[in-house]
């Protein structure tokens, strides 16, 4: 009977090994899902919930009557509860409600890339609103002149890409452009990759070959990492710039090019220039004209752009929420637009492995960073907003649809700043009022006071519970505040040791 029932996939929360193994036997095509996946997602084909223990009957003898006819679902964006399994009054179901509504909020928070926001020169896609658009102004300026340009930004910030954009948009766009990395050569290599060399220069050296310089004559050099040079060779590479002319190593005869050079570095080069690292004469010559690139984590848009662009490029068909871009605007990128395509490009492999068609943070396998960074972001958003509201009547509502959240979260949150007010004021009611309210007015103070006290009464029951069962601060917090964001745990975990002690 059980391989006849019309059933897609199965979904099992919160799945214990006796489920698992029912299920594996019965060749059921099942996933598991426990709490930290709870995010929306939308199958092709249906979606279906079950839990063990329900008030009418064990589990699995309901799943017949749930895809014939309750049928609790999510397909496309539509979640479907009948009334008959609604209207239950047990624990479980309204828990089941919870979630359903969070999937409910979460599909509606998904927005693809809006084309209409994107801009495109040169082939970079970029922001219209990013800094990176009056950037590219200033650079199509200086591209019409024939001036030297210094590119200065962090590494994996597109430096190279701007120089691309410059070349292709002066009047030597259809020269070569050529880049090299001076980091990657000590000095007689690199001067031997410029300047090119003669047969027998030097051991290995068994054809002449021409160097950087003579295979970018009429076009546009690119100099990258220019400040890794020793000042011996910038005193070669300055009189290359200034009269036009080199030798080859180990050449006598004397060759002259027409190249513009456009150099970049990721290091302070005033600071090399006081400590006498780089020539204040070479310094000048190669900073005609100087574009700064700011790092990514300080263009917030670009994160939020970019990752949806390369999303957009490289897999369309998944999905995933405003809450994760949030995340990812929090992180630092030290590599910037290199490290986010990289990690973007890793998420993507992991979640088809997975059998996803959504990103989870978890994807990105970013070390040293967790969904957790972006919660301290999140719940000081929830108190300024509750705190905007004066923590009225319906304050709760009213923040989850400012900032698109369910009520049940924004509630969580405030609980967890009830925890960290009893811990910062030792549980004294009116130093708890004063540090929740903080500078704001409150129309009314007696409401907030009393919200304060009910829920300071709840967390206290429950924690006297789990200590006189025993339970470890860990258990007290798995089984008792497991919706508790993790961005408290450490207050409650003291607050649980403080009761111990009592």
């Amino acid at each position: 009977m059980w391989k006849q029932w019309p059933l897609w996939l199965l979904v099992v929360l919160f799945a214990g090994t006796a489920v698992v193994s029912f299920l594996s036997l019965r060749d059921t095509r099942w996933i598991w899902i426990g709490a930290p996946a709870l995010i929306w997602c939308a199958f092709a084909a249906g979606l279906y919930f079950l839990r063990i223990y329900l008030p009418i009957g064990i589990g699995w003898t309901l799943v017949p009557i749930l895809v014939s006819t309750f049928m609790l679902g999510i397909k496309r964006r539509t979640v479907t509860v009948t009334k008959e399994v609604a209207s239950a009054t047990s624990d479980d179901l309204t828990d089941l409600r919870y979630r359903l509504n969070f999937y409910e909020k979460i599909s509606d928070q998904i927005r693809p890339l809006d084309l209409s926001e994107c801009r495109e020169a040169q082939g970079i896609y970029y922001h219209k609103d990013s800094p990176v658009a009056e950037l590219l102004q200033k650079a199509d300026q200086v591209a019409q002149s024939n001036v030297p340009v210094l590119i200065t930004g962090e590494s994996g910030t597109g430096k190279e890409r701007i120089a691309e954009f410059i070349h292709r948009r002066s009047q030597r766009a259809s020269g070569p452009f050529v880049a090299v990395n001076c980091g990657a050569f000590n000095d007689n290599l690199i001067e031997a990759e410029l300047f090119g060399y003669e047969k027998g220069a030097f051991t290995g050296a068994v054809q002449a070959k021409p160097g950087r310089f003579e295979m970018a004559d009429n076009g546009t050099l690119f100099l990258d990492e220019i400040a890794e040079t020793s000042p011996a060779f910038q005193v070669k590479l300055l009189r290359v710039l200034q009269e036009g002319r080199f030798e080859r190593v180990g050449g006598v005869v004397s060759k002259s090019v027409s190249v513009r050079v456009i150099a970049a570095t990721h290091r302070d080069i005033s600071v090399l220039i006081r400590d006498k690292q780089f020539r204040e004469d070479l310094y000048y010559r190669i900073a005609g004209f100087v574009l700064p690139l700011k790092p990514l984590r300080e263009r917030t848009v670009d994160i939020d752009f970019l990752f949806r662009q390369f999303v957009y490029e490289i897999a369309p068909e998944l999905k995933y929420s405003d809450h994760l871009v949030q995340w990812l605007c929090t992180l630092a990128w030290p590599g910037n637009v290199r490290e986010l395509k990289a990690a973007t490009q890793r998420s993507v492999i992991n979640a088809r492995m997975r059998h996803r068609n959504y990103i989870l943070p978890a994807d990105f396998e970013i070390r040293g960073a967790t969904f957790s960074d972006s919660e301290q972001s999140l719940a000081e958003r929830v108190l300024h907003a509750l705190r905007d509201h004066q923590f009225k009547h319906r304050a709760m509502s009213a923040v989850a649809d400012d900032l698109g959240l369910h009520r049940i979260t924004v509630t969580e949150y405030f609980r967890g700043w009830v925890i960290k007010a009893m811990i910062r004021c030792e549980q004294e009611p009116q130093a708890m009022f004063e540090y929740l309210r903080g500078t704001s007015d409150i129309s009314e103070p007696k409401a907030l006071k009393q919200r304060i006290d009910e829920y300071q009464n709840n967390i206290s029951e429950r924690i006297r519970t789990g200590v006189k069962k025993n339970e470890s601060p860990e258990e007290v917090i798995r089984l008792r505040f497991r919706n508790t964001p993790k961005f408290f745990y450490d207050d409650l975990i003291q607050l649980i040791k403080e009761y111990r002690h009592d």
